[in-house]
């Protein structure tokens, strides 16, 4: 299989991590922005990350974990048999694509923006060099873009904190004291999606991109990672990482 991604992405983490976890070999093809479109276009998509198997192609990380759970063990289904308790995965995994996953790329994007001049160098990371030095040429119009898609600006900044201190409220008030997973009694899609999408802020030891490390974060920045570090669902997203991710490549 083949996994088109841009290295920092944290819906590329997120099903990095599944593939690993499964133990299915896999090869990382690394892009950068804008330069991802031309390769995954050629599968049908528009943006990472792209699944490619013999067989089919899938363009979508939720896509790509059920497609994934098809061909995985019993006893390492990413969804559960249960019909109920596999509604309660599907509902959170799209509860955190949608919101925290979103409210997550925001606060990078308006972080990263204050100093602009790294995020080619971010972006372009593990990508061939031509794809890097072109990163670098069009970098003032990609950014200028990024800036207008996403909104970047203060109001939108304080919204994704609002947001993504919501989702964490709500992963809070499923854990009990002595809850090891967010649905039933082992890992699952739910669980990945949470602390994949929560890794760029919280900057889990084991996470293959992000350091653990704050040195290079801003002050303001750094205060929010410690903040959300330290309630329960940011330990309960850095004890997923701990003893649960895996590396198979």
């Amino acid at each position: 299989m083949k996994l088109l991604t841009i290295n920092i992405s944290h819906y590329c983490e997120k099903v990095r991590w599944a593939l690993d976890y499964l133990n299915v070999e896999y090869i990382e093809e690394h892009h950068a922005p804008p330069f991802h479109r031309f390769y995954t276009k050629k599968y049908g998509g528009k943006t990472v990350p792209v699944l490619v198997t013999k067989e089919q192609c899938f363009c979508d990380s939720t896509e790509i974990l059920h497609y994934l759970n098809t061909i995985a063990s019993h006893d390492k289904k990413l969804y559960p048999h249960n019909i109920k308790l596999r509604s309660e995965v599907e509902e959170l995994e799209e509860l955190f694509d949608s919101k925290l996953g979103v409210a997550t790329r925001g606060l990078g994007y308006y972080f990263a923006l204050q100093n602009s001049w790294k995020i080619p160098l971010t972006w372009s990371k593990g990508a061939l060099w031509p794809e890097k030095i072109g990163c670098i040429l069009v970098a003032p119009l990609t950014i200028k873009m990024v800036r207008k898609k996403y909104r970047v600006n203060e109001t939108q900044k304080d919204l994704a904190i609002q947001n993504i201190s919501n989702i964490f409220n709500i992963v809070d008030k499923r854990l009990a004291p002595d809850t090891k997973f967010l649905v039933g009694n082992k890992i699952s899609a739910a669980d990945i999606s949470f602390a994949a999408l929560a890794a760029p802020l919280l900057r889990p030891k084991n996470h293959p991109i992000y350091s653990s490390q704050h040195a290079n974060l801003s002050q303001e920045m750094s205060d929010i990672a410690k903040d959300l570090r330290a309630t329960r669902s940011g330990k309960f997203a850095l004890n997923l990482y701990e003893k649960f991710r895996v590396f198979s490549n």
